[in-house]
């Protein structure tokens, strides 16, 4: 680990293959790094390892290619604008970029099975998701509160819509749900104003209740 703060950079050694649990904070350099520069090496973020990033001169981090697990609110309350996921990511934790208050835009990798709950809660300035054919499930208030949040493409094999997923997305206004639903959660699309229509396919079984 090499703290470099008086110049806003933090850089880790070049072998180590992952970040344990609150990595920064326990460093306490939340409120000073500007940019975080992390090895090819890095296979696992732990969990909170970057939680309250929030320098308000700006926050950059590169995930490395080869990254393969992004632990639970790993990022909450970062103050970086851009997440580039690398491809070989397969797993993201509950509330891993919960309060990202500055992400515009975001693309999950193929391989990514479930966007749990609260992973993008609060990100209030996004405005367009991508989600790949792998997911399969959209957890409790994964988009909940993400008010600028226009367009998300669906994956074609997504089975579930859990509780609030996308409670007051207020500006969202289309949504194709796919064929392979059977469940949508309750208040999964409460207070989604701007929608003018939706859809529900055939196969679903349960609408749960508010």
């Amino acid at each position: 680990f090499d703290d470099k703060r008086g110049e806003g950079r933090v850089s880790f050694n070049g072998t180590m293959t992952a970040l344990t649990d609150q990595e920064l904070t326990s460093y306490s350099v939340w409120r000073s790094a500007t940019a975080v520069y992390l090895p090819s090496t890095v296979k696992s973020i732990g969990n909170a390892a970057f939680r309250c990033c929030d320098n308000y001169d700006g926050f950059t981090i590169s995930l490395p290619e080869g990254l393969e697990r992004i632990g639970d609110y790993a990022f909450q309350s970062c103050s970086t604008s851009a997440f580039n996921i690398p491809s070989s990511v397969t797993e993201i934790g509950e509330g891993a970029f919960n309060n990202c208050y500055y992400i515009t835009d975001i693309v999950i990798p193929e391989g990514v099975k479930a966007i749990k709950s609260y992973t993008f809660n609060c990100c209030v300035r996004l405005t367009s998701v991508t989600l790949p054919n792998s997911v399969e499930t959209i957890g409790d208030g994964a988009f909940s509160h993400c008010y600028k949040l226009e367009t998300i493409t669906m994956p074609s094999n997504l089975k579930t819509i859990d509780d609030t997923a996308f409670y007051y997305c207020e500006s969202l206004q289309s949504i194709d749900i796919p064929a392979t639903v059977g469940t949508i959660g309750s208040s999964a699309f409460y207070y989604c104003t701007a929608l003018k229509e939706i859809t529900i396919p055939e196969g679903v079984k349960t609408i749960e209740d508010d």
